[in-house]
């Protein structure tokens, strides 16, 4: 069988200053490029709720915990269950720069990142026998469900976090509030005590933003919400100071709709101190945060219609571009979209004005299962014997024969970090079937869009007959911090 190669720089890039020693892979087929991708086996996932918590938000968080549940049980059938979880939440609160606790409604410090992890808003009796037991800041739950860090159930134990209050700040920093709750190692920023020990190296991780509004991220030493400033409104300033439509601010008088409204990241370059962040200074975030490893999607209003009104305070405001028969209202989430769009396949964007979040919380969850429990081919599989054509997609839970395409899987241990090594070569399944040891086995599955093929790492043997569960022991039943490496030729 012939082995698909990978690009020397992208060796580089991975393995340079680590203990690697893997193997070298020939040449790829003229005609093909590459597919690379990792496939974490350790089941691992972390997963972050950015809550907003304004004042118009009651009904949004209602619907959010009410559809937990359809999210959780979307991962709960995973090829290998509901995956290793730690579940957090936090808020859009994080004060309102310079004038933070000036007196602003509901701008005081704010939650800085910190996560919810006890009962603030929910009016659920049954919350005092569904917490947190441990102490933690977060939501554990090991081995299928079976080792938690809480009493009673986990849809209840978010439930009963998640309804954060709408209390907070209406200067949402939906993307800083993130930030401060993760960390960013490369800038020296710790997450907060409480969230520590949530974010691991060899997990997978998923944000979701719930939230009606744009993101209004700023610097902490932001002077942009003066209130005796003479500009617009103090909620207006987030538009007024962090959208171009058609190359210019928003008028400040009524106006629209408005076309070709953008994030203004320019502006921050000027005047840092009266501009929002940019949009680009989080997307860099992110890339770097987990690179490949990041599933991002975002419950938020859509983009358009854009309009400048005036508010029933006669007060000029970003008018609604969503609405819905609950109550629930959005503003044009410019920026957060912006920002989704940059994690392509791994980002999707729904609006939150719809009745019920049942799909967009199933979507999400099967977005993340497409990355962890379902690993599709990240591109169109090249075919023999040339290896110049498209491999037809095969139907839905059919196997592939190994011969028919160019691909080698390594297991690595320690990815990313500077004891990174290999653990060997994975060898192909037997398509016929075989009784024990480790084997990669490809199979026809109609969500994965690319390709139609998902690749699945069995480790101890593989049954064909069994297209639900081909490893009969589960495909992650890999030693700790063991990541497959896999390389595929691909046709462009």
């Amino acid at each position: 069988m012939k082995r698909a190669a990978i690009a020397a720089f992208v060796l580089v890039t991975l393995w340079a200053c680590n203990d690697h020693h893997l193997a070298t892979p020939v040449p790829a087929p003229t005609g093909s490029t590459q597919s690379f991708f990792d496939q974490n086996v350790s089941n691992d996932l972390d997963i972050l709720f950015l809550v907003d918590d304004s004042s118009s938000m009651d009904t949004s968080q209602q619907n959010l915990t009410m559809n937990f549940p359809v999210f959780i049980n979307v991962l709960k059938t995973l090829p290998a269950g509901l995956p290793n979880v730690h579940i957090a939440v936090t808020t859009s609160s994080m004060g309102a720069g310079a004038f933070t606790n000036s007196g602003i409604v509901g701008c005081g410090v704010g939650d800085a990142g910190n996560f919810v992890y006890q009962v603030r808003a929910s009016v659920d009796p049954t919350c005092p026998q569904n917490q947190i037991t441990d102490g933690k800041h977060f939501i554990e739950s090991f081995a299928g469900g079976t080792q938690n860090n809480f009493s009673g159930d986990i849809s209840k134990v978010f439930s009963c976090i998640a309804q954060v209050g709408a209390n907070g700040c209406g200067l949402e920093h939906q993307l800083a509030a993130v930030r401060a709750a993760l960390g960013d190692p490369a800038m020296n920023l710790a997450p907060p005590p409480g969230n520590v020990g949530f974010l691991r190296d060899n997990a997978y991780l998923a944000i979701i933003w719930i939230t009606n509004e744009d993101d209004c991220s700023v610097p902490p030493n932001s002077l942009l919400f003066d209130p005796n400033a003479n500009t617009g409104p103090l909620g207006f300033r987030c538009t007024e100071f962090g959208i171009r439509c058609d190359g210019q601010r928003p008028p400040t008088m009524p106006a629209g709709p408005l076309s070709n409204c953008v994030a203004d990241d320019m502006a921050f370059e000027t005047d840092p101190l009266h501009s929002l962040y940019p949009s680009s200074f989080f997307i860099q975030y992110f890339q770097r945060l987990k690179p490949g490893r990041t599933i991002a999607a975002a419950v938020a209003a859509p983009t358009e219609p854009f309009s400048v009104v005036l508010n029933s305070m006669s007060q000029l405001d970003l008018g609604n571009s969503c609405s819905s028969s609950n109550g629930t209202y959005g503003k044009p989430g410019v920026r957060l979209k912006h920002v989704l769009d940059s994690f392509g396949d791994l980002g999707t964007y729904t609006s939150v004005c719809a009745d019920s979040y049942a799909e967009a919380m199933q979507v999400i969850a099967q977005k993340i299962g497409q990355k962890l429990g379902r690993q599709c081919i990240e591109g169109k599989l090249a075919a023999a014997p040339d290896f110049k054509q498209v491999l037809p997609p095969p139907v839905n839970g059919a196997v592939v024969d190994p011969n028919s395409v160019s691909c080698t899987v390594e297991d690595v241990i320690e990815i990313g970090k500077p004891a990174q090594h290999s653990a060997g070569v994975v060898a192909p399944c037997n398509p016929a079937g075989q009784p024990s040891g480790a084997c990669w086995v490809l199979l026809g599955d109609d969500a994965c869009t690319a390709a139609g093929v998902k690749m699945t790492i069995c480790r101890n043997g593989f049954n064909p007959a069994d297209a639900t569960k081909p490893c009969p022991d589960g495909p992650n039943t890999a030693p700790a911090n063991d990541t497959a490496v896999i390389h595929c030729a691909t046709v462009p």
